[in-house]
């Protein structure tokens, strides 16, 4: 695997809202995916690109508990970062 280039950083950066903390873990078994990702990205496409993994866990966009399996969808979707 190549290492993250310049340009990717900056990509990264233009999509993800830096928060300045983590997410409490009650927010997490509360929360909806929608307000996390929402949260979490400025770009409404890739938003609307992770909501409907929502579905496959049998949990809509805005249901209660939807924040906690958007991390988990997104952690088990991602390739392993090499260090």
């Amino acid at each position: 695997m190549q290492e993250v280039g310049a340009s990717d950083a900056a990509m990264r950066m233009t999509l993800c809202r830096d928060t300045g903390s983590s997410v409490p873990f009650t927010a997490l078994l509360s929360g909806s995916g929608r307000d996390l990702l929402g949260d979490r990205f400025a770009s409404e496409e890739l938003i609307m690109a992770w909501l409907p993994w929502l579905l496959h866990v049998g949990l809509g966009p805005h249901d209660a508990g939807g924040a906690l399996w958007s991390v988990l969808l997104m952690a088990s979707s991602s390739p392993p970062r090499r260090r």
